[in-house]
């Protein structure tokens, strides 16, 4: 889980970041892509969407949902086409603190 607010400073410091590369983890760190475009649409949307079958559903997105826009290396594509591929798995790093907690 992620706030809309937390996903547009992490879209921001990952185009400032400069490295677009599109990496599998399962494959060890493999490139299997290059993110060419990336954003945070701000409004509610509802779109068609093709899935690995080739049928079409709709789809909603809540405010804040980011998109990517990859160009993916032939092993990629492959992946989407399968259907293997249909998401990404977020990175991030965080700090662990140690806090007291107290009973009411």
């Amino acid at each position: 889980f992620a706030t809309a607010e937390d996903l547009q400073a992490a879209v921001w410091a990952y185009v400032r970041a400069g490295d677009r590369t599109i990496r599998d983890q399962h494959r060890g760190g493999t490139a299997i892509g290059e993110a060419v475009e990336i954003m945070s649409w701000p409004y509610a949307v509802t779109v068609p969407m093709t899935t690995a079958d080739g049928s079409t559903v709709e789809k909603s997105f809540a405010p804040g949902t980011v998109f990517l826009g990859v160009v993916w290396t032939e092993a990629g594509w492959s992946d989407v086409v399968k259907g293997t591929k249909s998401g990404y798995s977020l990175g991030g790093m965080a700090t662990r603190v140690a806090v007291e907690m107290t009973t009411a």
